[in-house]
Order: C-alpha cells, then structure tokens, then sequence
C-alpha cells in the first residue's frame, strides 16, 4: 500500500510535503518556515496555516517558530510524491521525447491528477519500460565497442 492510500492530501498539501522533503534533503535538517514560503511563491502566513493542515494530518511536526520535522508518514509519503514526479517526468522525456521544461510542467500535473491505482499501475509499467530501454541501449553501445 502507498503512503498516497493511506492518507488523502489535497495537490496543494502536497507540493508542501515535497518542499519541506527537498528543502530538508539540501539543508540537512529541519525546515524552516520561510525557506519553504521563498521555494512555493507563498506568504509565510499562507505557509503557517498549510504547516498547522499538515501537523492535524500528522504528516510532520510543527510548532510556531521551530523548524518543521517529516513524521515517518509524512516521509513516506513525500517519497512516493517525488518517486510519482520522476517516473513521469522521465516518461516524458525519455519515451516522448519533451523539451525539459514542459516535462516538469506537466510532471507536476500528473503526478496530482490521477487517482492513486492509476498513478501506481502507471509507475510500475513506466519503470519497468525504462529499465529495457535502458537495457537495451547499454547493449547496443556493447555491441558497437
């Protein structure tokens, strides 16, 4: 079962979790308010009351002027966010061949818009036609050694 069944977190809440988790991945810790209001665009007060959503869902821990903590929830679920994001963005680029840019546009789209069994089934056969045509590159690049 994904982190995305377990609990139901609006696009929005979501684009929350993976700043907070690529934010604390380039600090090394936690997060601080502001870092995550400069990174969406955001007011910071729009930013505290998104943190108090996530902190009722138990997604992260968060208290007013501390930096905001993953739970292992929250972890998980950021996780299976940015695992969603990558796999489409690398579908688009690698099996349709988009320029980068509307790539991660319509990545981000995606990865929002389908329900989870979809998203799911989709991740698992993307992955899989990557993985061969991966394969298969590396041993044409043999054979022409």
């Amino acid at each position: 079962m994904t982190a995305r069944k377990l609990t139901r977190v609006s696009e929005t809440m979501e684009d929350y979790l993976e700043a907070i988790y690529h934010i604390s991945e380039e600090e090394g810790g936690g997060v601080k308010p502001g870092l995550i209001s400069s990174r969406l665009g955001v007011h910071k007060s729009t930013v505290t009351v998104a943190l108090r959503h996530l902190d009722a869902l138990k997604l992260i821990c968060y208290s007013p002027y501390q930096e905001v903590h993953l739970t292992v929830e929250g972890f998980k679920h950021a996780e299976s966010i940015i695992k969603r994001h990558e796999v489409f963005y690398r579908f688009l680029k690698e099996v349709l061949e988009v320029d980068d840019e509307l790539a991660e546009q319509t990545a981000c789209r995606m990865e929002h818009a389908l329900p989870a069994e979809i998203v799911d089934r989709f991740v698992e056969y993307v992955s899989k036609q990557i993985a061969i045509k991966q394969s298969d590159r590396v041993a044409k690049e043999k054979k022409s050694s």
